[in-house]
């Protein structure tokens, strides 16, 4: 049995479920709110207050990320910091990431992005780097999440990625490996 898709069906059992104190229903109807999913109003204001009433690592993350860039509450970078810490202690892929670009189990931001390469130099002429971008669903627009040393920890941090999406927001993400002479090649992720 199939069933359409019908994001405002989704957004009333979700409602249903956040009032039956699931985390799960409150991280996807965060999602839809936080993006504005198939068309659905986007409200950041009510996403951010979903994502800090669950328990999830997934949660915690999204949370360190409104406060780092003060979508819909004052932007804190230290609470932006705590949050971050504490989805990576609970195992958070992209908190592993996060901590090459901010340094925030020391308390201190790097403002760079992770784009060391292979050999761990970033001027060699010889290396490569694999950055991982994603498409969103409704959006039409790729964009870079992040860059990495080798093509294993780029595929890994994909298929986390995919792992702890569970509004299912990304319609897919993939891996492009870049060469220092501009010579690009689109290496695919399974979900």
């Amino acid at each position: 049995m199939c069933v359409k898709p019908d994001i405002n069906a989704a957004v009333y059992w979700y409602e249903q479920a956040v009032e039956w104190g699931n985390d799960l229903a409150r991280s996807n109807l965060a999602d839809i709110l936080r993006k504005g999913s198939q068309g659905y109003p986007k409200d950041l204001r009510r996403a951010f207050e979903l994502y800090k009433e669950c328990e999830l690592p997934y949660a915690h993350y999204r949370v360190g990320e409104f406060y780092e860039h003060g979508w819909g509450v004052r932007q804190d970078l230290e609470a932006a910091k705590a949050y971050y810490r504490q989805a990576y202690r609970e195992g958070h892929g992209l908190a592993n990431k996060k901590l090459k670009e901010w340094n925030f189990l020391e308390g201190t931001t790097n403002n760079y992005p992770c784009n060391t390469t292979d050999e761990g130099n970033a001027t060699n002429s010889k290396a490569k780097k694999y950055e991982v971008r994603y498409h969103e669903w409704g959006d039409g627009s790729d964009y870079n999440w992040c860059y990495c040393d080798t093509k294993e920890e780029a595929v890994n941090t994909v298929k986390d990625f995919y792992a702890n999406d569970p509004g299912n927001v990304y319609e897919h993400l993939y891996v492009l490996e870049i060469w220092p002479d501009g010579t690009k090649k689109n290496i695919p992720v399974d979900r």
